[in-house]
C-alpha cells in the first residue's frame, strides 16, 4: 500500500484483518504494473504514515473500532504520534488514546508513550497518566538492545519526561520525588544518567536534596560530565 492514498474503510479493513502474515513471513501480490509486497510490518508502517498526514480522523477511527484493531496497529498509531512532535493532538485527545490502548512494562508502546509526553507542550496531565509514567520509569522491563541505551530505552526516557514536566509544573515534584530517587541509585548507568533530566528542575525546588543526588550520579559515572548542567554545578 506504500505510496497509495487508502480512504478510512479500506484502512479499516486493513488493520483489524488478522489474516495478514506477519513480518517473519510476506507474501507477493500482482498488480498492475508489477508486484507488491504484502506484510504485517509493511502495513504497519503504511499505517503510521497514514497517521501522520490524518491523525485526528484515523485516531478517531481506530478507538471506535478499539476491539477489533490489531495490537501492531496500536503501537504503529503511537509511534506516529510521537513523531507528529511539530503539531501534536491536543491532551484530551492523548488521554483518550493513554486510557484506551494502555501501555504495559514492556515494547515500543511504552518507549513512544513517554515520547509523546516529552513532546508535548501542554503538561496538565490526569493522575492517570502520571502513574503510568512513573510506573515505567520503575518497572519497565527493558530488552538487551535498549539496556543501556539513554534514548532507546523507555526508563531513561520516561525520567526526561519527568523532568520536562517538573520545568512547568514544579509544584509536581513531590508526586516523582520517590521515583527519581530510586532511579538516582539504579544498577543500570543509562537509567542513573537520565534521573540528571529530573533532578536539574528538582534543584531549583529542593536544592539541597537534589544536589546530594546530582553528585551522587555523577560520581558513579564519568560520563555525566559531558551535560553542560552538570559542569556548571
Amino acid at each position: 500500500v506504500s505510496g497509495k492514498t487508502i480512504g478510512n474503510k479500506q484502512w479499516l479493513e486493513i488493520i483489524t484483518n488478522a489474516k495478514i502474515v506477519n513480518k517473519e513471513k510476506s507474501s507477493w501480490k500482482c498488480v498492475e504494473g508489477g508486484f507488491i509486497e504484502s506484510s504485517l510490518e509493511l502495513y504497519a508502517g503504511d499505517f503510521a504514515v497514514a497517521v501522520q498526514n490524518r491523525t485526528e480522523e484515523l485516531v478517531k477511527m481506530v478507538i471506535e473500532n478499539k476491539e477489533r484493531v490489531l495490537p501492531v496497529y496500536i503501537d504503529a498509531m503511537y509511534s506516529a504520534i510521537w513523531q507528529k512532535n511539530d503539531d501534536m493532538l491536543e491532551n484530551k485527545i492523548l488521554e483518550k488514546i493513554f486510557s484506551t490502548f494502555p501501555c504495559g512494562n514492556e515494547g515500543m508502546r511504552a518507549v513512544y508513550f513517554c515520547g509523546i509526553i516529552l513532546n508535548s507542550e501542554n503538561v496538565e496531565w490526569s493522575e492517570s497518566v502520571l502513574n503510568q509514567l512513573k510506573n515505567i520509569a520503575l518497572n519497565y522491563r527493558e530488552t538487551k538492545e535498549q539496556r543501556g541505551d539513554e534514548d532507546c530505552g523507555a526508563r531513561g526516557k520516561a525520567m526526561r519526561a519527568i523532568g520536562h514536566i517538573l520545568w512547568k509544573e514544579p509544584q509536581l515534584y513531590e508526586e516523582f520525588r520517590d521515583t527519581i530517587e530510586k532511579l538516582t541509585y539504579d544498577e543500570d548507568p543509562a537509567a542513573r544518567m537520565a534521573t540528571l533530566y529530573a533532578l536539574w528542575p528538582a534543584y531549583n525546588i529542593d536544592r539541597q536534596w537534589a544536589r546530594k543526588r546530582i553528585l551522587d550520579v555523577d560520581e558513579s559515572d564519568i560520563r555525566t560530565m559531558i551535560y553542560d548542567d552538570t559542569k556548571k554545578m
